[in-house]
């Protein structure tokens, strides 16, 4: 029923011509707001506690330092270095794809992002 409810809401907002990032700040604010024994007051809590750790840091960061290589032509001579050593190979685009990633990784230092 709940489902029913919020998916019917949305889609009433969207038809209204809301903003999607809008729409659903008001589903979940209304819902939240009838159907939660919470007081509303926590409910800004609740938002920025969901969003200060310092894993999400990373986001903007990664976003400045793929920036940066652009800018600074970092980026292409990456591609072409890689492309020179596996371009000639069959799927050899695929393969540069995936050694360029895993180059940005190394350079950036992250993990994640060379597997």
């Amino acid at each position: 029923m709940m489902t029913a409810l919020i998916f019917s809401l949305l889609g009433v907002f969207l038809a209204a011509s809301i903003p999607i990032f809008m729409s659903l700040a008001l589903v979940a604010i209304l819902i939240f707001y009838f159907y939660s024994s919470i007081p509303m007051e926590i409910l800004p809590q609740r938002m920025f506690a969901g969003v200060e750790g310092f894993a999400l840091l990373a986001i903007p960061f990664f976003i400045l330092a793929a920036d940066l290589m652009g800018r600074g032509g970092v980026t292409s001579r990456l591609i072409r270095f890689v492309n020179t050593l596996v371009g000639h190979f069959p799927g050899g685009l695929g393969i540069c794809a995936v050694m360029t990633c895993l180059l940005f990784g190394a350079i950036t230092g992250s993990s994640a992002s060379t597997v």
